[in-house]
């Protein structure tokens, strides 16, 4: 942004790109997902794992709020939609879930990684589209 380049290596941090987006509304943001995006769902597993997440680290660091691993998937929530939503931001992403965080199996790594060499020829007719 502004000349700059910004590279985020793991968007389960939420990256606030809605504000980003408020910011900078000219400039052109690529999204790269290593697999399908999917929103969490309040009543799921990924949301009992935040909340289990939240009362072990605030076991751990006292000053930690039990409530932030939970916050940080809804703030995620958001900047979904907002990939999906605006016209400056290029999303990438796998059509199928591929892999996950603890896959070793060489073939399926593989094939993600040809998805990706593939996918990025994406990127530059987005940067250059007016």
């Amino acid at each position: 942004m502004k000349g700059d380049t910004y590279i985020d290596s793991y968007l389960n941090d939420p990256l606030a790109l809605d504000g980003i987006l408020k910011m900078y509304p000219d400039e052109k943001i690529v999204v790269v997902f290593n697999n399908v995006v999917e929103y969490s769902r309040f009543f799921s597993g990924d949301y009992f794992l935040a909340l289990l997440e939240g009362l072990i680290g605030k076991r751990c660091f006292s000053q930690m709020n039990v409530l932030d691993a939970v916050n940080g998937r809804r703030r995620r929530n958001v900047d979904i939609e907002c990939c999906l939503r605006s016209k400056n931001i290029l999303t990438i992403a796998p059509p199928q879930k591929l892999v996950n965080p603890l896959t070793t199996d060489k073939a399926k790594l593989l094939k993600l990684f040809g998805w990706g060499v593939e996918a990025v020829d994406k990127i530059p007719e987005f940067l250059d589209r007016v």
